[in-house]
């Protein structure tokens, strides 16, 4: 069963294509990478499954609830239902450097209980009082990522977890990527990242000169 599906999406930025007639599924329950050099798009594609930016054509299909259609969008009611089980965490983890790490949670979602479990989880627990300054970059990352999880979503986007990351940080990202799948999370991951795709083994899609190909395209 497919989480995701996209069919021939196309988005500009004004006269600029950034992808034309873009297609691809991810599966429920399993990891799926977009990689491809920088400036292909595939982070504009994340921020169109979130709902942040609009696609111009194609149809957009999440957990069986049409996003948009044939290049025309459902009504803002219909968007909502179909991208309500859906969170991503943003490369540059958009935390809130004027609230502490408990704050950046209770604005999402309200409940200390389960905050302080996630927190002991992801080896954050005695960290709540401290700003995002005072945290090292793969514990902002794991707080950005308790934060993708507090409104129980079904599907998780990633876009570059591992980018300013060192070898023991991505380790424990490839680590919780593989924890979430086992947790039957839809997990779509943007990165360049090599070592990661050799330690999580996700389905991959490589996006090159505005398309996607299941396997390493020719340099031809």
């Amino acid at each position: 069963m497919n989480a995701i599906e996209v069919k021939n999406i196309s988005k500009k930025f004004k006269e600029k294509t950034i992808f034309k007639n873009l297609s691809f599924d991810a599966k429920a329950g399993e990891i799926t990478a977009i990689v491809g050099p920088s400036g292909q798009g595939k982070s504009t594609l994340l921020r169109i499954l979130i709902g942040l930016e609009k696609a111009d054509e194609g149809t957009i299909k999440i957990n069986g609830k049409l996003l948009m259609a044939e290049g025309k969008y459902e009504s803002k009611k219909e968007q909502e239902k179909a991208l309500e089980n859906v969170s991503i965490v943003f490369q540059e983890h958009n935390l809130f450097p004027n609230l502490t790490a408990l704050n950046n949670l209770k604005i999402v979602k309200n409940d200390i209980e389960k905050i302080k479990k996630l927190l002991k989880e992801f080896g954050l627990e005695g960290k709540e009082n401290l700003f995002p300054a005072e945290l090292s970059g793969g514990q902002k990352q794991r707080l950005s990522i308790i934060r993708a999880l507090l409104p129980e979503p079904k599907i998780l986007l990633f876009d570059e977890p591992t980018s300013s990351l060192d070898d023991n940080n991505r380790k424990r990202v490839a680590e919780i990527l593989k924890i979430l799948k086992e947790k039957s999370y839809t997990i779509v991951v943007v990165t360049h990242d090599e070592k990661l795709l050799n330690l999580t083994q996700p389905i991959v899609y490589y996006m090159r000169d505005n398309k996607f190909f299941k396997n390493i395209p020719e340099n031809n």
